[in-house]
């Protein structure tokens, strides 16, 4: 950090408007309002455009001040704090809730490296340790203007940005091709099994008739043998940031000892994971033999291969469901839940037609995923180093940006 600057938070935002929160009372959500950024539109990766809200225009006209303009960063203060996002052209206009605050950049400031310190280690750290917890974590806008950022030199730090968005933007791209290729999947899917089925002369079968059932268990968390092993466990928290796609990293691992010692099963690669418990009816793929919880099922298609198939059936079933449900909330799906599903299966030739086009599909989905995955921790590795100067920018090289770790 030789010669770098050091301002507080308070020093780099419009001295206009300073730092501060959103609308504390919205009232009733509107159609045709303002939309606001809300804390669940803030996550640890990129801004979600999901279950944006619109207040009335009386309502956001009491709070100029965060009204966006598009030279902002937003923080999460209230519950999972310290997500961050820059504000973009398509947002200018728009408003934020009161958990969310609005930092806006001043013009004689590098709005790029402000957003990127922000998402450092170094300032989650602060972060973090200025929260207040009496119900739920809360930052209060005092503390966060205390946050000291280290400022380089321009090309210093227009290089490091550069490094960390084109990491970022390379993810983006994989995770909307993955999207893409999931809707084609779904498209085939419905080519096949939906439009080119004659329910008049095909019966409808169990689902159980076409998959095996699997149920998952825990060793005891109280015997450390039984885990931080090798084998991948899989619990309800890890299937839902993976609904609909693939499931290759695990929060926890079990040993050999633990898998033999509790009723927790191998499950065989590319099996359907469903969530059955809590936040019910979450599926994904299986990457590689795994062990599930007992808050999950899994299911594996029986005789020749239809992993693929199968994931896309249960998939649509689950849509179905769901829609049928009137808004009530699935507490628990049991065996003669699943039993109870009825599908109409076309001739098997056809089945393994579609097999062989999904598996291409579902191959490049996880081609993707993994490099994203390396993408990622190396963009986390580099954030921090980049920060603190702890390593020459200038002599970071194209080709070592897929390495997971820099030394």
């Amino acid at each position: 950090m030789k010669n770098w600057k050091t301002y507080s938070l308070s020093e780099v935002v419009d001295k206009g408007r300073g730092v501060s929160y959103g609308i504390v009372q919205p009232g009733t959500f509107v159609n045709d309002g303002v939309p606001i950024i809300k804390v669940n539109n803030l996550t640890d990766r990129k801004l979600s455009y999901s279950d944006v809200q619109k207040v009335k225009l009386e309502v956001e006209a009491k709070y100029q001040r965060t009204k966006l303009r598009g030279n902002e960063i937003l923080i999460s203060l209230v519950g999972s704090l310290g997500h961050v996002a820059k504000v973009n052209v398509e947002m200018i206009g728009w408003n934020v809730a009161r958990a969310v605050g609005v930092l806006p950049v001043a013009e004689s400031f590098d709005k790029e490296w402000i957003y990127w310190f922000l998402k450092s280690p170094q300032a989650q750290n602060f972060v973090h340790s200025q929260a207040t917890t009496s119900v739920q974590a809360t930052l209060n806008l005092k503390e966060l203007q205390e946050l000291q950022i280290a400022y380089p030199d321009e090309a210093y730090r227009k290089k490091a940005t550069e490094i960390l968005s084109a990491l970022d933007d390379k993810i983006e791209l994989n995770r909307r091709m993955n999207q893409t290729l999931e809707q084609m999947a779904q498209t085939l899917f419905r080519q096949y099994f939906v439009d080119g089925i004659d329910e008049e002369n095909q019966e409808p079968i169990s689902l159980l008739k076409f998959a095996n059932l699997i149920g998952g268990g825990t060793p005891k968390t109280s015997v450390k043998e039984y885990w931080d092993g090798n084998i991948l466990w899989v619990s309800a928290k890890d299937v839902t940031p993976n609904d609909g796609t693939f499931i290759v990293e695990t929060e926890k691992k079990i040993t050999e000892l633990g898998l033999s010692k509790s009723s927790a099963k191998l499950i065989p690669q590319f099996s359907t994971v469903i969530t059955a418990r809590g936040t019910v009816g979450k599926i994904c793929i299986a990457t590689s033999e795994m062990t599930i919880s007992q808050s999950n099922y899994a299911l594996k298609a029986k005789g020749e291969s239809a992993d693929f198939v199968l994931f896309q059936i249960i998939q649509h079933q689950i849509e179905e469901l769901q829609r049928n449900s009137y808004g009530t909330v699935f507490d628990t799906i049991t065996t003669n839940t699943l039993r109870d599903i009825k599908i109409t299966i076309p001739a098997q030739d056809i089945v393994l037609a579609l097999e062989e086009k999904l598996k291409l599909l579902y191959m490049k989905i996880l081609s993707n995923l993994k490099e994203n995955i390396i993408l990622s921790k190396t963009r986390d590795s580099l954030l921090p180093k980049l920060m603190s100067g702890e390593i020459d920018v200038m002599q970071i090289k194209p080709e070592e940006l897929h390495e997971p770790v820099l030394s």
